[in-house]
């Protein structure tokens, strides 16, 4: 390979029909290669790399003995007790004598996850360089590459691309060469859930961590039994194997003799690091025979024949092999594993991806929107169960619902992009009949809109007159002209085409007068924006003039908006909408993320404007997220000074505050910080004793004396977020060099129970965040592939029996909000979706749209087992 270049990290497929049959998987467990073990995958040490002059590869026995010896006896004593307050080493001495490693191949990309932007769809991607004679570095026998990485936007339309870089690069270094030349990295990609390269002078493949680069296997040429390393060229990923491939052509002379076919072999890496080394001399000669080259070598070929186009060059025919998704729009479709062109699982194009449809509600209707889509005439038979056998990547559609005239599946009923709980054995087939149609279909629909929001702009030509009225007042609002037969033809209009005469008057609230003419405008062209600002008055006209599907898409806007307002004023008023409206969803939504958000809305402006009965219903529930029950009580004597609530409404309002999860000396200090406390006395102290009580009294007598009804809400504790019951990480990962990838870890603790009883008495909690199946082994956790990303929790010290933990953890967006609630069972908690877009996940309940959640807070619930046997 002459001069430098760059391989870039890209998730290619090599086409089956090029492939030859897949390798035996052999089952070795080979561990990444050592100081003192350089025999990798089963392969002997390359005899050209042991010839090398560097000293440390010969071994020195008299000293490795005893240091070997010494070693092994330290590692006995220590490797079970790490550091108190820092995670275990994350080694394989960690593991369980039970555990084994995942058998599973691991698909996860380790950069990072696709990331929805304005801009479209934002991806982490990664180069890596080839210096070739440049990459020795001056220290002795060490050479070197750069790793730069930074993100690459695809537009949702596909048809723009745009990149950007980080600043400064990694420097990846290696001690291994091969006659003076090493680190010649050739390629970038994504094996296993990790990244790898490969260094074409030495046949190394190097496990790519952070900014270290950690060899795994050594490729020797040709047959696998020469002693020299594989020139490897190229990877690509098959199969859940790696192949490795070198320049496809003959070793020749200058003369062009031929030496040997030793780069015309492939070898076949499986996942635990095994490799079989397959003959593709055919397969090469193929390619080359396809583009007019005669081997050996790839000497330009013979002028054409008189009267015929000259044949592709190989270069085309490589690309062609890769092409990738340029020029596909959101819902294009295609057919895919079938035995013949008119059969196979469906799959449409969204977001830069492809993906399958879920067989719920498939039926013949929507079969045939398929395949009339796709150039034949109709389709015979709608399959499903995965008749083709399973996709890969999200299943964009669900529950579908066509009419039969529609151009593609996208434009049907469905749960929407990406909405789905199916997995890929449930994915959609379709069989169509072998006829094509005859027509050719030229469609300019999409200029259809702008035409029409043109004809109502002009406000011209009108046949129907559309007068506006504003709710309790006389004076009439704007008139507006419309077209009664454009009208007709949308189902959303006919509460106002329908009405009899050529005028119809439409009463509005007051704040919704400014959104009259684009709600009208909607009408004609059946496109809207809609903003936090606007989308209560939309869904109030939806809901008045039957638009039911601008009033569905509002509704499904609530959750992604209820966020955008800081103030929580917006929040508030969609609550007061809703109890106006009767809608128990929209209700709901509102109290889940006041409850969730409670501290922000305590510190907010909106917060002496939040009505008694809504903060009555807050303050009986246990998921309120707030420091602790103490800054609880006293935003609620904030809130009473600003609000003037009657005594009555105080009362039924300090009757829901938990008084016995304060300390003593904190309900000792509300007679003397506290308005409220001179006010309502006697209520005070009947709570303060009830607490007192609880706080002294050990729980067996309290049970069999007073009778406690423990599980009331008083003896539960909230989402206390203050750090004596909460921790916290980030979902940032750290690049510290190490055999493993460190993920954001927390040790803390907390008191044994809210008791006064345990303050003096804590446990250990360690909590960390778990993205790959290999870092749950790494932390002695056992998940699966469908749980990662989760959250992981555990105790290490004694607690006593007569308690139990109701553990949460909170999902924080950008810093802002909490957007999701989780439950710990047992010692994981499982992430939703951020986006709601991953069909395996549930959706947070209030999308990120990051893509990502910014931190994770883990809140410790403990509470006293009523049916211990330790209370009898």
């Amino acid at each position: 390979m002459q001069g430098c270049g760059f391989a870039v990290c890209l998730r290619s497929r090599l086409p089956s029909s090029l492939m030859p049959a897949q390798p035996p998987n052999h089952l070795e467990w080979n561990e990444p290669m050592h100081s003192l073990r350089i025999s990798v995958g089963g392969l002997p040490v390359l005899a050209s790399m042991t010839k090398a002059a560097d000293p440390r590869f010969r071994p020195r026995w008299k000293v490795i003995l005893p240091s070997f010896v010494g070693a092994a006896v330290l590692w006995l004593l220590y490797s079970h007790r790490p550091p108190p307050g820092r995670p275990p080493a994350p080694n394989a001495h960690n593991w369980r004598l039970s555990q084994t490693p995942a058998d599973r191949y691991n698909d996860t990309y380790p950069l990072s996850a696709p990331q929805r932007t304005p801009g479209g769809t934002r991806y982490r991607i990664a180069v890596i360089a080839d210096l070739d004679t440049e990459s020795r570095a001056q220290e002795e026998n060490t050479w070197f590459s750069y790793l730069k990485k930074g993100y690459l936007t695809l537009s949702d339309s596909g048809d723009k691309v745009a990149v950007e870089w980080d600043k400064g690069h990694g420097v990846l270094e290696s001690h291994l060469a091969e006659k003076g030349r090493g680190m010649e990295l050739s390629e970038l990609i994504v094996f296993n859930g990790r990244l790898y390269s490969v260094d074409d002078r030495t046949g190394v493949i190097y496990q790519i961590e952070g900014t270290k680069a950690v060899p795994w296997v050594i490729l020797s040429d040709g047959d696998g039994t020469v002693g020299k390393g594989f020139k490897a060229e190229w990877l690509a990923v098959k199969d859940e194997h790696l192949y490795v491939g070198g320049l496809g052509k003959e070793w020749t002379t200058s003369t062009g003799e031929v030496m040997n076919e030793n780069p015309e072999w492939v070898k076949v890496v499986g996942c635990r690091g095994s490799v079989d080394h397959e003959n593709w001399v055919s397969s090469y000669n193929a390619l080359r025979a396809a583009a007019g080259i005669q081997p050996p070598g790839r000497g330009p070929p013979p002028p054409p024949p008189p009267g015929k186009a000259m044949a592709l060059p190989l270069v085309l025919w490589m690309c062609l092999l890769v092409a990738g998704t340029q020029g596909v729009k959101d819902g294009d479709m295609r057919l895919a594993n079938g035995g013949t062109g008119n059969e196979g699982r469906v799959e449409i194009f969204y977001s830069g991806q492809w993906g399958t449809v879920c067989d719920n509600l498939w039926d013949l209707m929507d079969a045939s929107v398929v395949c009339r889509a796709l150039g034949f005439e109709n389709a015979t038979e709608a399959l499903g169960g995965a008749a083709f056998g399973p996709g890969k990547g999200p299943i964009m559609l669900d529950e579908v619902e066509c009419t039969g005239t529609e151009p593609s599946l996208a434009n049907c009923t469905s749960l929407g992009w990406m909405k789905s709980n199916c997995r890929h054995n449930q994915d959609a087939g379709v069989v169509c009949s072998n006829e094509t149609r005859g027509a050719h279909t030229l469609d300019l629909s999409g200029e259809l809109s702008a035409a029409l929001e043109q004809i109502f702009d002009s406000q011209r030509g009108c046949d129907l007159s559309i007068r506006v009225k504003v709710k309790d007042q006389e004076e009439e609002g704007p008139h507006f002209c419309a077209h009664r037969l454009i009208l007709a033809a949308n189902p959303e209009a006919q509460a106002l085409c329908k009405a009899p005469g050529s005028t119809v008057t439409m009463e509005v609230d007051a704040e919704c007068l400014p959104v009259v003419r684009d709600f009208i405008r909607y009408l004609y062209s059946r496109r809207l924006d809609i903003s936090l600002t606007s989308v209560k008055c939309f869904h109030k006209l939806a809901s008045a003039y039957e638009a039911q599907q601008l009033q569905s898409f509002c509704a499904s806007l609530f959750a992604i908006l209820l966020p955008e307002d800081p103030s929580f004023q917006a929040p508030l008023d969609l609550y007061a909408y809703a109890l106006a409206t009767q809608d128990p969803v929209l209700e709901e939504l509102c109290v889940q993320f006041l409850a969730w958000n409670f501290e922000g809305l305590t510190q907010a402006t909106a917060w002496p404007s939040v009505p008694t009965a809504l903060l009555q219903l807050l303050l009986s529930r246990s998921e309120l997220a707030v420091p602790s029950e103490l800054a609880l009580l006293t935003a609620l004597d904030v809130w009473s000074q600003e609000r003037r609530p009657s005594h009555g409404e105080v009362a039924r309002l300090v009757d829901k505050v938990r008084f016995p999860m304060m300390l003593p000396e904190h309900l000792f200090e509300l007679q003397f910080n506290l308005s409220l406390y001179w006010s309502h006395e006697a209520l005070f102290q009947k709570k303060i004793l009830q607490a007192l009580e609880f706080h002294t009294v050990p729980f067996r007598l309290l049970a069999q004396y007073r009778g406690l009804n423990l599980t009331e809400d008083a003896y539960q504790p909230r989402l206390y977020t203050s750090p004596t019951w909460s921790a916290s990480i980030s979902t940032f990962v750290s690049r510290r060099s190490s055999r493993y990838r460190n993920y954001p870890y927390q040790s803390f603790q907390t008191p044994q129970h809210p008791s006064f009883l345990f303050q003096n008495k804590y446990i250990s909690w360690s909590l960390v965040y778990l993205p790959t199946v290999q870092s749950c082994w790494n932390y002695g956790f056992s998940c699966s592939s469908d749980e990662v990303p989760l959250l992981g929790l555990s105790k290490s010290d004694y607690s006593d029996p007569t308690i139990g933990y109701e553990n949460k953890a909170l999902m924080r967006c950008g810093g802002r909000f909490v957007a999701d609630v989780t439950d710990f069972e047992g010692q994981k908690a499982l992430i939703p979706s951020a986006l709601g877009t991953n069909s395996s996940r549930r959706a947070s309940l209030f999308p990120c749209l990051g893509g990502s959640f910014s931190s994770f807070q883990v809140v410790i619930r403990p509470f006293y087992l009523t049916n211990s046997s330790d209370v009898d």
